[in-house]
């Protein structure tokens, strides 16, 4: 008897929010293809390719919001910061950074240099998802005891306060 009155708690999956996830995946990507390869029109493309020019714009205006939307899932869902954590995100982001160089450097498209060390280290504006990430991730266990302590009126002002920053600190 004891034992059916034992409910183990089974995780429920929220599908519609995986996929919203996936979907900010996909706009980053998108985004990124747009932006980067294809670059943004100039005068002169608006002026003669009119209708190209409005749908690489279009696609960046629908996808722009796709790391906001991924960054707030995330919080959403309660990052739980670890060591073993940790080192599987900077594992995934040297192995992928560090792959890419050494492809790069076999076909004969960069060479060796001080340049590319920096770079593979992460230490240029390329990277400031990646760094900013890392940097949300070891701050987590401070803003969720933050987040679990403060009262309402105070989160509020945090709110507010951290908002006015963001908006005049661009």
């Amino acid at each position: 008897m004891a034992e059916k009155e034992i409910a183990v708690k089974a995780k429920v999956r929220q599908s519609n929010i995986e996929l919203l996830r996936i979907i900010a995946m996909f706009f980053v990507l998108i985004g990124h293809a747009n932006g980067f390869v294809m670059g943004m029109p100039s005068p002169v493309e608006i002026e003669t390719d009119t209708l190209s020019s409005f749908i690489r714009i279009l696609f960046m205006s629908i996808t722009i919001g796709g790391v906001n939307i991924f960054v707030l899932i995330s919080g959403w869902f309660g990052v739980r910061a670890s060591y073993r954590g940790l080192g599987k995100l900077l594992f995934q982001f040297f192995f992928l950074l560090w792959s890419i160089y050494i492809v790069a450097i076999l076909c004969g498209e960069t060479t060796f240099n001080s340049q590319v060390i920096r770079i593979s280290m992460g230490l240029t504006q390329e990277y400031w998802f990646v760094m900013g990430y890392l940097g949300l991730y070891i701050l987590t266990p401070v803003l969720n005891a933050f987040v679990e302590k403060v009262n309402k009126r105070q989160f509020q002002m945090f709110l507010i306060t951290f908002y006015i920053y963001q908006c005049y600190n661009c």
